[in-house]
């Protein structure tokens, strides 16, 4: 006889689900034992978190396996446990079930009982993938689902709350898969500011542009201020990197292309700089956070770059416990502090083409170690 297990999806494993050829369904590790239970011919049904609807029915073609091939997230998938399974009904988003709906709420064993706005006297029923199904719900479930795909009504939602619902996932050391927010172009230009400030980061970095093509290197600019720079720096053919594909994970790149300068060289990183006339420093701190923390094998001199005026504000942040306690160094130490006023005794150094990049690293402004 053929038993019923709940398969959670999120936005963002459903629509990577919808993505790929829809013939493998994935869950975490620690839900092996679980998996184990799952026989071929028993079924799964989908309910679909954040947006709180049932989708879908999947029957189980054979036991489970491990495979970690990219499927639900860009790169290491967390959701290894799969199984074949032969999709028999997927709804599109307009067309689920939502849990709240009368037709759904009154006839569930956990619901009907329940309170609609009193979330914990119901929802921890669907906090677990492969939990069994009684018999009575999934009658219900199979029951509503099958008319739904033959006569499907539509059930409105707030798209933009489900786009904004697809977050990426990463995997922590312990395994346990969580869900990040990674800021968009959006973010970096969304803040009002004085005209004049923008105009004196963008000064600073072409400088910073120039300066690092005359040291041989390609030069991304982020997108959000490449204009304004450009009416600055003139560079050199081939100079400027248009579109940046380097190889990291994807959540990373991300978050590298936010950056307002970097240097490259056989298309690595091999210097990064936030320019913090327009923003606070910590949030230049965070952002190569970030980075670091989701690209930890990355080798990139990180450099915060500011008005030396500014350095006891850097030394403040950058040795709060969440920086200074960084699960790979302290951030000091990965993220240094270049004034203005060095970076122009930089730009009039003779022969400044003819150096290393290293001649940076002298022009540095050193955190104080009794600080730390």
């Amino acid at each position: 006889m053929k038993k019923y297990y709940l398969n959670l999806f999120s936005p963002a494993t459903y629509t990577s689900f919808l993505k790929s050829d829809r013939t493998i369904t994935g869950f975490s590790i620690r839900q092996k034992g679980h998996a184990n239970k799952v026989e071929l011919g028993d079924r799964f049904i989908c309910y679909m978190t954040k947006v709180s609807r049932f989708f879908g029915l999947f029957e189980v073609q054979g036991k489970y396996f491990i495979d970690d091939k990219p499927i639900f997230t860009d790169e290491n998938d967390p959701f290894v446990v799969r199984f074949k399974i032969n999709p028999l009904i997927l709804l599109p988003v307009n067309h689920s079930l939502p849990i709240k709906e009368d037709v759904v709420w009154e006839k569930l064993s956990f619901t009907k009982n329940a309170t609609k706005n009193r979330t914990q006297t119901w929802a921890y029923n669907l906090q677990g993938s492969l939990a069994p199904i009684s018999d009575s719900d999934s009658d219900v479930l199979v029951s509503l689902l099958e008319s739904q795909l033959k006569d499907p009504k539509e059930y409105p939602y707030d798209e933009e709350f489900f786009n904004k619902s697809i977050k990426p996932t990463v995997k922590r050391a312990d395994d346990k898969v969580v869900e990040i927010t990674i800021p968009d172009e959006d973010s970096k230009t969304a803040q009002e500011v004085d005209p004049k400030s923008i105009r004196k980061s963008h000064r600073v970095q072409s400088k910073l542009a120039e300066l690092g093509e005359k040291l041989g290197f390609r030069i991304w600019i982020a997108k959000s201020d490449r204009n304004g720079v450009l009416k600055i720096w003139k560079p050199k053919k081939d100079t400027l990197i248009e579109d940046l594909n380097i190889g990291l994970p994807q959540n990373a790149s991300t978050i590298i292309k936010l950056i307002d300068v970097l240097w490259l060289k056989n298309n690595l990183v091999v210097r990064a700089f936030e320019v913090e006339e327009t923003t606070m420093v910590y949030s230049g701190l965070l952002r190569m956070t970030d980075l670091m923390t989701l690209s930890p094998n990355t080798r990139i001199k990180l450099h915060i770059v500011a008005a030396e005026k500014k350095f006891d504000k850097y030394d403040k942040e950058v040795n709060r416990p969440t920086f200074a306690m960084f699960e790979h160094a302290p951030l000091s130490e990965l993220c240094t502090f270049l004034s203005y006023e060095s970076l122009d005794e930089l730009m009039t150094l003779p022969h400044v083409e003819h150096s290393r990049d290293s001649i940076i690293d002298d022009f540095i402004t050193q955190v104080d170690s009794s600080s730390q």
